[in-house]
């Protein structure tokens, strides 16, 4: 296809994406091979489209993202006083309704991956970190990118996440050039793609790294034989979860803390 895309509207991009992935809606789970386009008449790709662009729509916000704050044992949000606490938790079910639909609606979450709107900010055991509208659909897309080898990596923690490319606008491209794929095919791969770095490892003792391999291997097998991809819920890893605002209050009078270095917590 000749010309640029990035000009036009971002209903059309997404029905064009769409349109270039052959799949009906609801099949990339399925494995029975790309469906043929939907006639011109159907309104499913529209009704998909529209859907999708409401569900990411939901994640705007007027609250403006909190600095980071570093203290002795921890990193905290400090929240300006006139956060709006209903909109924040109307956002956390925003971004709930988007990942429960996310198999459905996946071509406005890759779409979506380099926006940079502030979004949201969740809290972890000692740290914080502030998502944009991107950063959300980014970590919607990991969580079903890696899934076929997710705790079965050797090494830190660090290891689960990591993903066959880096960076927002590289994911996006990896993602749209797999558009023809299903997500067990995606997830697949991408555990394929985890065996490759683990032979590659020479630190660990030998017998954890086959025994890794053999644990993402299984794991291979199980999705090709029940050709279902596997799946996790947003706020249900990495023990991400949410504030509330009488414990905000309570951070804000944490005294001797410094901003953390913007990019620092990057995730």
């Amino acid at each position: 296809m000749c010309g640029r895309t990035d000009r036009l509207p971002i209903v059309r991009r997404v029905l064009l994406s769409l349109s270039l992935m052959a799949v009906a809606p609801g099949s990339l789970a399925r494995a029975a091979g790309p469906a043929k386009p939907p006639a011109k008449s159907d309104p499913a790709p529209l009704a998909v489209v529209e859907k999708g662009e409401r569900l990411i729509k939901a994640l705007s916000t007027k609250n403006r993202a909190p600095k980071l704050l570093e203290g002795a044992e921890l990193v905290f949000p400090d929240f300006p006083k006139d956060f709006d606490w209903k909109e924040y938790a109307r956002v956390r079910d925003a971004i709930k309704d988007l990942d429960a639909n996310s198999e459905e609606v996946w071509p406005s979450i890759v779409e979506h991956m380099t926006d940079t709107d502030y979004c949201f900010t969740a809290r972890f055991i000692d740290s914080a970190q502030n998502y944009s509208r991107g950063d959300v659909c980014i970590v919607i897309a990991r969580d079903w990118i890696i899934r076929g080898y997710s705790c079965l990596m050797p090494g830190g923690d660090g290891q689960q996440f990591r993903l066959p490319v880096e960076g927002s606008k590289a994911l996006q491209e990896w993602c749209q050039a797999r558009r023809n794929k299903t997500f067990v095919d995606i997830q697949v791969e991408a555990a394929e793609w985890a065996i490759s770095t683990i032979r590659k490892e020479h630190r660990p003792p030998q017998a954890l790294l086959e025994r890794s391999i053999a644990r993402i291997e299984e794991r291979i097998a199980k999705l090709r034989e029940a050709n279902k991809p596997l799946r996790a819920k947003f706020f249900e890893h990495g023990n991400m979860g949410w504030y509330v605002e009488e414990e905000a209050a309570q951070l804000r009078k944490w005294g001797g803390a410094k901003e953390v270095e913007k990019g620092r917590f990057e995730r």
